[in-house]
């Protein structure tokens, strides 16, 4: 057992205040914040974001303090081929829309979790895993696929961002304290023996209260609109009147099961060209699992090349915030002194 000593202490400040480089990282630290302080402007400046295969893409759409990443990449994707096929600029396809519903969804997935765990006790680690988070903002392309394919799209200026949407820490904290409850009543109702009749007509009810409170947050997401635009040569369309489902189908022309997901998950003992999901970690019940086929890095690194080249954009997820400069909009392991 090792203790701090106070002798030792008093070396190490000594050494701390007599040394130069220490001092002025610690100035510029204190005055700038850590990242901006380490960052190394040499690795920055050696990517000049000019690249020999390039899709031609418009504005980046800002989930702001949100973990809703997986949702706008996902509908930029889309939105590329929507502007390819129709001749638009800059369009935009609602965040919130997709989000409403899959707050909405994962609700309920979480009901059906706390059922079918209801004989565990409180202390089982998957029961507390459960409660600790009901639902949270993260996602994956099955699980856009899941509420894409069931709710549809709409265009952004029907369903726009809202406060609760550009920072989601307290809709989440909120709504997590209401799942965690409605759990409660649920344990309770399959463990004092209710009839599946009784049981559903539950979770209906407390689905409503959801989609109330959902609906206070983001908006009320619309049944049918008319969707009216001109295209790059200045030229009116018009949908005509359409469900968000109608418009996803007629008017996205794209098939999202065409597309899956790869990945790169070298030793731990998963070996490459096999398939691997997550258990439990889906948004609606009985949707899409999510599914990456393991392969090596220089295969995905071919195949990503090839989408390219074949002017279609690429939906990637990774750990982003190891060695991210959101500024610089550079993952590198360099970037930072």
């Amino acid at each position: 057992m090792v203790q701090i000593d106070n002798e030792d202490l008093k070396q190490v400040r000594s050494e701390f205040l007599d040394t130069p480089k220490y001092r002025n990282t610690q100035n510029a630290v204190m005055k700038n914040g850590i990242k901006k302080s380490i960052t190394n402007q040499s690795e920055i400046n050696s990517h000049p974001f000019v690249f020999s295969i390039d899709v031609d893409s418009n504005k980046v759409l800002n989930q702001k303090q949100s973990g809703r990443c997986w949702d706008f990449s996902g509908l930029n994707f889309i939105r590329y081929h929507i502007e390819k096929e129709h001749h638009i600029k800059d369009m935009e396809l609602s965040p919130s829309y997709v989000y409403f519903y899959d707050k909405l969804e994962k609700g309920n997935y979480f009901y059906q979790n706390i059922i079918n765990t209801a004989d565990r006790p409180l202390s089982d680690r998957l029961v507390n895993w459960l409660l600790t988070t009901p639902q949270q903002d993260g996602g994956d392309w099955p699980l856009l696929t899941n509420l894409i394919e069931k709710y549809g799209l709409v265009p952004n200026e029907l369903m726009p961002e809202t406060k609760p949407a550009w920072n989601t820490t307290e809709i989440n904290r909120m709504y997590n304290r209401k799942l965690d409850k409605d759990a409660m009543k649920l344990r309770d109702l399959v463990n004092n023996n209710a009839s599946d009749t009784k049981i559903k007509s539950v979770i209906r009810q407390l689905n409503q209260e959801n989609y109330r409170v959902l609906s206070i947050c983001f908006g009320t997401p619309p049944e049918k609109f008319t969707y009216e635009y001109r295209d790059k040569n200045k030229k009116y369309h018009t949908t005509g009147e359409v469900t968000p489902l109608e418009f996803y189908k007629k008017f996205a022309d794209i098939n999202l099961d065409d597309y899956v997901e790869l990945m790169n998950l070298p030793g731990c003992g998963y070996k490459y060209n096999q398939t691997y999901g997550i258990e439990l970690c889906n948004n609606v019940v009985g949707g899409r699992n999510i599914r990456y086929l393991n392969v090596p890095m220089h295969d995905m690194r071919r195949m990503v090349i090839d989408q390219l080249k074949d002017d279609e954009p690429v939906w990637f997820a990774c750990d982003v915030l190891q060695e991210w400069n959101n500024p610089a909009g550079l993952l590198s392991l360099k970037v930072y002194d």
